[in-house]
């Protein structure tokens, strides 16, 4: 199944009208038109946060037991929520910001070599599984200042947190994992906070407004919200990349990589299918339509990217769209903090094969095409290489 496929199907299901309408089967206001994606913009009206938390969905009796649990998850959500805390949010932004990733890009860049050779003999690879997800997990391990010995378990972590808080369902066996795995890490952060963090890493970087408990709470947010996020979106550029060309490329000096427009390919990848959020008061969108108290909000990005009044060509990569917006990192206050990360790591994982590889031919790809799932998922991409000789 392609990605082409996927959004088809996605297109079938939720567009509808002039892009705004309630869904009975959702219990959710279906948003996939860009005219109004407006309301997400330093709004104050809509919260990330559920009416009804995940924890709070656990029975009564026992959602006592995971207090620490619903602690982090509030504050996590809250922190990244910029109609909550715009002063945490403006912290926050700092910490991402342009001067303090640029004191980390070339070790970044070192993690994505060092992969590269860890291939280095192999003809066939899993590119996921092989390449971009150990570029994610040490990445994000990276940037929150932990050592690589923790990394394979950092991916278990993430996966855990990431079922648990998109399960409507959760049972008390889902809690009670997902609260170990939170001890854990706070465990292994509180070791390394004295002893293996650099000024040079964005979390080693103290400020005025945030105190330790809300840093280590930023700290465990990155590896268990971050790692999944941009194994996607490196995943799914490089699958739009090779599905949507004859061949991946002929030779660096033929087609510059720096030619490539990023954004564009990370329009038609849309790791991120839809964002929630919840309406914290009656709103008036226009006449005769209202938004009540506590009702949900699903924008569909996927949709939104695709607009045909706002792309030139909407379901295909074209330098016209260079320059024109698009909603994959969010949009406004709620947008996502790891744009600059996910943008820059983009470039080096798919520049880096170009230039390793003279060619790569696509086996097999394992897409999860579920559009429930508010990051959309890449299990597998199966590729045959050839190896490129320098003289």
């Amino acid at each position: 199944m392609t990605l082409n496929e996927v959004d088809t199907a996605l297109n079938r299901q939720y567009k509808k009208g002039n892009g705004f309408y309630w869904s009975e089967d959702d219990k959710s206001w279906i948003i996939s038109s860009p005219n109004f994606f407006y309301l997400l913009k330093n709004s104050n009206d809509f919260s990330v946060v559920r009416p009804l938390t995940t924890v709070g969905r656990l029975h009564k009796d026992i959602q006592s037991e995971f207090n620490e649990l619903d602690k982090f998850y509030k504050s996590w959500l809250l922190l990244n929520d910029g109609s909550y805390h715009s002063d945490y949010r403006k912290e926050i932004s700092y910490i991402f910001g342009s001067q303090n990733f640029n004191l980390i890009k070339n070790d970044l860049k070192h993690i994505v070599e060092n992969e590269l050779i860890n291939m280095s003999d192999n003809t066939s690879l899993d590119i996921v599984k092989d390449y971009i997800f150990p570029i994610a997990l040490k990445s994000m391990l990276h940037i929150s200042g932990l050592e690589y010995e923790d990394y394979e378990c950092a991916g278990k972590w993430s996966d855990i947190f990431t079922d648990f808080l998109i399960n409507r369902n959760p049972t008390y066996e889902d809690a009670l994992l997902a609260q170990e795995t939170l001890i854990k890490i706070k465990s292994i952060i509180s070791k390394q906070r004295d002893v293996g963090i650099s000024k040079k890493y964005l979390f080693g970087i103290k400020t005025n407004k945030l105190n330790q408990e809300t840093l280590d709470n930023i700290c465990i947010g990155v590896l268990v919200d971050g790692i999944g996020p941009l194994k996607g979106a490196l995943s799914l550029a490089c699958l739009e990349r090779m599905q949507n060309t004859n061949t991946f490329h002929e030779s660096p000096e033929v087609e510059s990589f720096k030619d490539i427009n990023i954004t564009e390919l990370l329009r038609l990848s849309n790791f991120f299918q839809y964002i929630a959020r919840y309406a914290k008061k009656d709103i008036e969108i226009e006449k005769d339509l209202i938004i009540k108290k506590g009702e949900r909000m699903m924008f569909i990005i996927t949709l939104a990217n695709q607009d045909r009044d706002r792309y030139s060509c909407p379901n295909s990569y074209s330098v016209d769209n260079k320059g024109i917006s698009n909603y994959t990192f969010g949009y406004g206050s709620h947008g996502c903090l790891g744009v600059r990360i996910s943008k820059y790591l983009t470039y080096e994982v798919i520049s880096g094969l170009m230039t390793e590889f003279n060619s790569l031919e696509l086996l097999d790809v394992q897409l999860n095409p579920n559009n429930k799932r508010v990051i959309r998922t890449i299990e597998s991409i199966k590729i045959r290489t050839g190896r490129r000789e320098f003289y």
